[in-house]
């Protein structure tokens, strides 16, 4: 780390500078009364517990020239609860952001033992990349971008531009996707599906159940699955259940004619996560939305279901998710750094 810059663990009293800070260099654009509530829901609303965050000081009147975080998040490694931290929001002035601030905020974090993390994993763009490598981080696996059309509509219209002449161009096509859909679908009357805005016991009931299936999962109790979709705002829950009990849920957000799938998890990452992606995809091809996205990271078995669902791997807009292990044994860091043994969703690895 340059002379230049001192890091410091952030303490509450530093609240209102963080907040400060925020809102001029993380979301210029939002109200001042948003970016205190996103710190609220960050460092004191989380079940996992408040963060670990540091601030980058220059040292002439001390002046807080950046931050960044390692948010907590348990996660299930072979049949034991970790604790783990998710790097994020790391922010730096633009007048200090090639003169070693960035770093000595990562090396901070990764070097701080007061939360007791026993790994470390993010999500970082491109500028943030090379830094995370220099404090330690290895590459974990690529996340892609997967698209489901729902309708060729959409693309009909941009292209023939008259309204009857789109929608009797688009008519065989969706024909085709619907199909193709139904073929594959189970449709048996114990099957039934709803959109919720919040997740219930059933969501509990279904981590107990499935999580020993898992090699690597992120703790997905109700608790935890309201504070990260509901308190956000404008997420809601696909469900498919089995008579009563739940068996697999799509967590969602709707922007224009588009949905993004952001979380999915189900009693097993075949059949039934496939039967799920069928269901959700009817559901909403019936609410009139032109196609669903999905970014995605991890066991490559389950990339190859999305393709026999209908998505299609977006080109160029991969991203790396990375991973330091600093406080597991021998064989929970081989299992980490095995990709196949996750399944990320961008909800999962980004605030």
């Amino acid at each position: 780390m340059s002379a230049t810059y001192t890091t410091v663990r952030m303490r509450p009293e530093h609240r209102d500078e963080v907040i400060r800070f925020w809102g001029e260099h993380v979301a210029p654009a939002a109200a001042s009364d948003s970016v205190a509530a996103r710190y609220c829901w960050t460092h004191t609303l989380n079940p996992a517990g408040p963060p670990a965050t540091v601030l980058a000081l220059a040292q002439e009147g001390a002046e807080v020239v950046g931050c960044g975080s390692a948010y907590p998040r348990t996660v299930h490694v072979a049949g034991e609860d970790l604790r783990a931290g998710m790097l994020a929001d790391l922010a730096v002035a633009r007048a200090h952001r090639t003169a070693g601030a960035a770093l000595g905020i990562q090396r901070a974090l990764v070097t701080d033992r007061e939360s007791a993390y026993a790994f470390l994993f993010g999500f970082p763009n491109k500028s943030a990349l090379p830094i995370l490598k220099r404090v330690g981080c290895r590459p974990l696996a690529a996340l892609h971008d997967w698209i489901k059309p729902l309708t060729a509509l959409y693309k009909t219209r941009a292209i023939v531009g008259v309204e009857w002449a789109a929608r009797a161009t688009a008519a065989p096509v969706d024909w085709y996707l619907r199909a193709g859909d139904a073929w594959r679908r189970s449709d048996k009357s114990e099957i039934h599906s709803e959109i919720i805005d919040r997740a219930d016991d059933r969501f509990d009931q279904l981590w107990r159940r499935a999580r020993s299936r898992f090699v690597v999962a992120g703790e997905r109790t109700a608790k935890y699955l309201n504070w990260r979709y509901t308190r956000a705002g404008g997420y809601q829950f696909f469900c498919l259940s089995r008579a009563s009990d739940l068996i697999g849920y799509v967590a969602f957000l709707t922007r224009s004619d588009k949905v993004f799938i952001v979380d999915l998890f189900a009693l097993d990452m075949e059949e039934t996560a496939e039967q799920l992606l069928l269901h959700f995809a009817r559901s909403m091809r019936r609410a009139g939305l032109q196609s669903v996205c999905v970014g995605y990271a991890g066991n490559q078995a389950f990339a190859s279901r999305l393709k026999r669902t209908g998505f299609i791997p977006r080109p160029g807009a991969e991203r790396t998710v990375v991973l330091l292990a600093k406080g597991t044994t021998e064989r929970q860091g081989a299992l980490l750094f095995d990709p196949e043994n996750w399944y990320l969703f961008s909800g999962e690895i980004d605030l």
